[in-house]
């Protein structure tokens, strides 16, 4: 699933289902940061889902896929390059290793 896809999964959401949706999220992340990574969020869903309606779950389902896709929290992101804005010079992210966080903003702010 892309982006794409899961934002209309999201945005065609009741506004009770989007609810129970933000629930329950919040309380797989919770279940699998307390168990110390001895349980994935995968895991936690699937013991959760004979307790949701059968949209939620599809959403859950649809959601959690598309969050697995990339790194998780503590995994090391693949390596890439990008242009600093303003010139032509190419800035690699596994320069920053070691030093301050670094985070990246993808959009506008006008």
């Amino acid at each position: 699933m892309d982006k794409i896809e899961r934002d209309k999964v999201m945005s065609t959401m009741s506004n009770d289902v989007r609810a129970d949706f933000g629930q329950i999220m919040q309380e797989i992340k919770s279940e699998a940061k307390s168990s110390g990574g001895a349980r994935s969020k995968q895991d936690i869903l699937a013991e959760r889902k004979n307790d949701c309606s059968a949209e939620l779950q599809t959403r859950l389902d649809a959601v959690m896929r598309r969050n697995d896709m990339g790194p998780n929290e503590g995994e090391v992101p693949p390596n890439f390059k990008l242009r600093r804005m303003g010139t032509g010079e190419q800035v690699e992210l596994s320069s920053f290793r070691g030093k301050k966080p670094v985070a990246l903003v993808f959009g506008s702010y006008t």
